[in-house]
């Protein structure tokens, strides 16, 4: 079902979520991802400490870490907090640098349209570090393959694997399909 044409159109900018050690959580996504606190303080209609985190100087923050988290909980409701770079190189790096944070990858998927590296932050939550690929692959989709292979080695592969499946086309084909079922003009 699409949206009419003209009626507002919300876009997920951030995400906040509760935590139970303020301090280290902050320490660990500005050690491992980069992210740069642009604000904190303790809110007043929610008597928590806040820390607004951002990597990019034109949103003021895109991860919200905020005290309150009770105990132990059994299942997070959070399936992933995800953040893209801009290529496979960069997300190499970051590779590396969770090696050397003893932090272990959870998994390593080629979606045909992304490739993205999951592991855990310090209270347990998924995170995903992705980067898009130029081509389209219905979803979901994924195979595993290794951040530590060479890009050009990586990307020829992908390429290979997405154009074997049905459905498969360049992503500016698909997004102007997605503007025409949403009724975006351009």
């Amino acid at each position: 079902m699409s949206t009419a044409k003209n009626s507002p159109r919300p876009m997920l900018t951030h995400l906040g979520i509760h935590v139970s050690d303020l301090e280290p959580m902050v320490a660990f996504y500005q050690r491992v991802l980069g992210l740069t606190i642009t604000d904190r303080g303790r809110g007043r209609s929610l008597p928590e400490d806040m820390v607004f985190l951002s990597s990019s100087p034109d949103i003021h923050h895109q991860l919200l870490l905020c005290t309150g988290r009770k105990s132990a909980i059994e299942h997070n409701h959070i399936n992933q907090i995800s953040f893209r770079v801009e290529s496979l190189e960069e997300m190499q790096e970051i590779a590396r640098r969770l090696a050397s944070e003893d932090v272990s990858l959870m998994m390593q998927l080629d979606h045909g349209n992304a490739w993205s590296i999951y592991f855990k932050d310090l209270e347990n939550n998924t995170v995903e570090l992705y980067a898009e690929s130029p081509w389209y692959v219905p979803q979901p989709y994924g195979r595993k393959f290794d951040i530590l292979d060479p890009a050009e080695e990586t990307r020829a592969a992908t390429r290979k694997f997405a154009e074997e499946q049905e459905g498969f086309k360049p992503c500016e084909d698909w997004a102007k399909e997605m503007k025409e079922e949403m009724g975006v003009d351009s």
